[in-house]
């Protein structure tokens, strides 16, 4: 089953580059383990997701490509 990073990033699938990019900016800071002391290492995990899903939406040959990979929903 494919992770779903659309929902990760709190994005819409026809989401833009600005839209990924401000979500992710939103995101990182909110879970950032400096901010998230009290349970770290739930928070490096998160992050670290996040930019995952970040570098695969953010470039438009591994966003195609994973586009390809997921269920059609219409």
């Amino acid at each position: 089953m494919t992770v779903n990073y659309y929902g990760i990033l709190e994005i819409k699938r026809d989401a833009s580059s600005d839209e990924i990019k401000k979500s992710f900016r939103n995101l990182a800071k909110k879970y950032h383990p400096d901010r998230n002391r009290e349970n770290q290492e739930w928070a490096e995990k998160k992050i670290k997701l996040i930019i995952k899903a970040y570098k695969t939406l953010i470039d438009s040959k591994l966003r195609e490509n994973y586009d390809s990979q997921l269920p059609d929903l219409n």
